[in-house]
């Protein structure tokens, strides 16, 4: 028999809620209730959504999502892109951004069962990881950040 597990929250990038599972999809009628629910009762306490959100940055931290894209065109670009990715392969880093590297998993092999794709990612002791890829329609770099701030 399987193990029944609840849902507790679902979204997706498109900012699409599942706050109860009695829709079998998600929809923003959901989210803006509760989001209601929730401005109001913080108003009782004379505080706003802001202020409740700021004070669990203070104690938990937030994700910084960074995506950065350096443009290189040209054959010198193209050659400049594939020598940064293979260095980055390559190196033996050990610390980005004062935090240190505990793993790096190189997606040019298959990895959980994904197909090869040339993509390094670097995993942070604090949880935190970074993600170098070329474009693969744009003479393009791009680095990938996730970050927690605390």
């Amino acid at each position: 028999m399987k193990e029944r597990k609840n849902s507790f929250f679902g979204y997706e990038e498109s900012y699409s809620y599942m706050i109860k599972p009695f829709t079998r999809d998600k929809d923003g009628v959901q989210s803006t209730i509760l989001a209601c629910e929730a401005s109001n009762y913080y108003k009782a306490q004379e505080k706003t959504l802001v202020d409740v959100l700021n004070s669990l940055y203070d104690e938990f931290g937030y994700l910084e999502d960074i995506q950065e894209n350096e443009t290189l065109p040209g054959i010198e670009g193209l050659a400049e892109i594939k020598r940064r990715v293979e260095e980055f392969r390559t190196q033996d880093i050990k610390e980005i951004e004062g935090r240190k590297v505990v793993k790096k998993v190189d997606y040019k092999d298959v990895v959980q069962g994904l197909p090869p794709s040339n993509v390094i990612k670097l995993f942070l002791e604090d949880g935190s990881w970074v993600v170098i890829r070329p474009s693969g329609n744009e003479p393009k770099i791009k680095y990938y950040k996730n970050l927690w701030k605390r």
